[in-house]
């Protein structure tokens, strides 16, 4: 059984709270439909034999809360990390975690993070009969997107038995644009490149940039940017290839180029390697300490936040963005990236319950910067999020104030064109908001 985007509805997973005693359950971080489904497996199967259930999600800190929850209360719980640094098959691992007669259920997780997925998933790719009768108890395997795809290509006789799978939506991969437009990005929270000059191997500018099709591509900036802006736009197997190109003309850049780094760590992150990312923008920012270095300095605190942030990490992820980021975007001027920023902080704190904070940094800090640059796009999604925050907190007058913001979004996207007019009529639509 799947259960299906379409029934799911808009979902806000609640961040864990460390100030909090309360651990995170399967409605915390699973859509309403996807978090019945999940009880039901573990408590329908629990003494009745084998079963397997497959939940893919991006977030790590997701998939942890269901691995906690379900050792939390269900005794005989046995959790085994598929990132053995051994490379052991999973049939010796859990013979050592406990006999099978002591276990109830097996959760796997890790997945993403192993050095050779293939090989892990080789070795879950048994004869049925063999998980039937030696570990005859419910299997529940957490994976990240990116290594389910590595489960199904090597493990699929153990995919076939999967009785539920539970699934996070994979974005899809945005339109090409026009040349002229690639290097603006996409409208997403993440910060643009960096355009400092202090880029001893760029170059002069030769070569096609996105903005000049007319030239074709040998600057090292040009490759970079280009990378940068394929991926973002979802088209990784470009950026890839650019990167690759980067590779041949100096194959020691990917050491000593903190934007090549960069690039790096996110596709590390889109794959679930959560310590490989880590590891990229650490060695990263370690090279950005001089003052030319300033702006790509932030860009990688906040990808290093964002990074945080999936991982459950809040606390840090916040400081990092309030108290290192922010003053840095300060200094060098950088006034939009500063707004992208606030508008980061409040949606954690929106996602944590902090909603009277969230909704001062939108009113306070975010909207006006926006207005002041006359960004439409930006401002767009702004007053949409305004809106779901007044929504959240229902007090007062906020119904009356969202209605309005949410209208006046429509009115602009629809203006410009923008599929995200489709989102604001859901919005409005699940708040019983005539569109």
């Amino acid at each position: 059984m799947t259960a299906s985007p379409a029934d799911r509805g808009a979902f806000t997973p609640r961040y864990p709270d460390p100030s909090s005693p309360d651990p995170l359950t399967p409605e915390d971080v699973l859509p309403p439909v996807d978090a019945r489904a999940y009880r039901r497996f573990i408590e329908w199967h629990v003494n009745s034999g084998f079963a397997l259930a497959i939940v893919s999600l991006i977030e790590p800190w997701r998939r942890e809360a269901l691995a906690a929850w379900t050792a939390a209360h269900f005794q005989g719980t046995r959790v085994l990390r598929l990132d053995d640094p051994e490379r052991r098959a999973v049939g010796p691992m859990l013979l050592e975690l406990a006999p099978p007669e002591q276990t109830r259920i097996i959760v796997l997780e890790k997945l993403e993070e192993a050095r050779d997925r293939i090989a892990v998933c080789k070795s879950l790719n048994v004869p049925r009969d063999d998980l039937v009768k030696r570990w005859a108890v419910p299997w529940v395997l957490l994976v990240h997107p990116s290594a389910r795809l590595d489960l199904e290509l090597n493990a699929p006789d153990f995919v076939d038995f999967a009785g539920l799978w539970l699934l996070d939506e994979e974005p899809e991969q945005a339109p090409a644009p026009s040349p002229p437009d690639l290097l603006q990005g996409m409208a997403s929270g993440r910060l643009p490149p960096t355009t400092d000059s202090d880029d001893p191997g760029a170059g002069p500018e030769t070569g096609l940039s996105p903005t000049n099709p007319e030239r074709s591509s040998t600057s090292t900036r040009d490759l970079l940017h280009e990378a940068y802006d394929f991926f973002v736009l979802g088209r990784h197997d470009e950026a890839r290839d650019r990167l690759a190109q980067l590779d041949l003309q100096d194959p020691r850049r990917r050491e000593r180029d903190p934007r090549r780094m960069h690039i790096d760590a996110l596709f590390a992150q889109r794959e679930g390697r959560v310590d490989d990312a880590r590891d990229q923008l650490g060695e990263a920012l370690r090279l950005c300490q001089t003052p030319q270095r300033e702006r790509l300095r932030a860009i990688l605190l906040g990808e290093l936040a964002d990074l945080l942030t999936t991982h459950g990490e809040i606390d840090e992820a916040l400081h990092l963005l309030r108290h290192e980021t922010l003053p840095i975007l300060e200094r060098v001027g950088d006034t939009h990236s500063r707004a992208v920023t606030f508008g980061k902080v409040a949606d954690i704190l929106h996602a944590r319950g902090q909603l009277d904070e969230a909704l001062r940094i939108r009113k306070e800090e975010e909207l006006p910067i926006l207005t002041q640059l006359g960004d439409r796009r930006a401002l767009c999604a702004s007053e949409t999020n305004l809106a779901i925050v007044l929504l959240a907190r229902d007090s007062g007058e906020d119904r009356k104030e969202a209605e309005g913001l949410l209208r006046s979004a429509l009115g602009a996207a629809n203006d410009m064109g923008l599929a995200v007019a489709g989102i604001i009529r859901e919005h409005m639509r699940a708040h019983g908001i005539d569109p």
